[in-house]
């Protein structure tokens, strides 16, 4: 793999262009943080299970009322406690609750907010919010999944996925020169290319 430098003029070490340092340090931690045992593992997730918790219940009103008889107090090993006592959302809960489910504090750290949207194939659409943090994230775990599966950036990426862009249907599809994010935020790409899954 060949680093990806978003800095003219800069070739090795390579700078990474926006988003790339972020995105390393995040791969070298899961990288590191793999090998803790179950138990440090598991303390770690329910403190960060915590942080989550008290956000939800102090900034959206569906989960003010859904946690209220919870104790969401620092006390990791207290929330894990509790954990399975909490209610799993359904789809139907999710449509019924609209934007109660939304959190009126986001915080600005974690950039800009937008809407995702279900294709509503069962009959009822889902919304929900997304972040910079969650897209970061999803960025990070997409690169990981490369790199376990050791794809080689400089090759071409062929992709069949559902798109509702009309590029991508045939005969040609879409074409591009890189593999675009996550891959080119920090390694150098080969070509892309893409159908839509309706393509016969």
């Amino acid at each position: 793999m060949i680093f990806r430098s978003g800095t003219p003029g800069v070739a090795w070490p390579a700078l990474a262009r926006f988003g790339g340092p972020d995105l390393l340090a995040w791969l070298y931690q899961l990288e590191q943080t793999q090998w803790w045992t179950a138990d440090k593992l598991r303390e770690h997730q329910f403190r960060q299970i915590g942080n989550v918790l008290r956000h939800a219940r102090d900034t959206a009103p569906y989960y003010r009322d859904t946690l209220a008889c919870f104790d969401v107090s620092v006390n990791a090993n207290r929330i894990e406690e509790q954990w399975h006592e909490i209610p799993v959302i359904t789809r139907h809960d999710v449509q019924r609750a609209g934007t109660a489910l939304f959190s009126s504090a986001i915080p600005a750290s974690h950039g800009r907010t937008s809407e995702i949207k279900t294709s509503g194939s069962t009959g009822s659409p889902v919304c929900v919010l997304t972040t910079g943090i969650t897209q970061h994230i999803w960025q990070a775990v997409t690169l990981r999944e490369h790199l376990w599966h050791r794809r080689d950036f400089l090759k071409k990426l062929l992709v069949i996925r559902r798109t509702q862009d009309p590029a991508a249907n045939p005969p040609d599809g879409i074409h591009r020169n890189s593999w675009g994010p996550p891959v080119d935020l920090a390694f150098q790409s080969g070509p892309f290319a893409m159908l839509t899954l309706a393509s016969s």
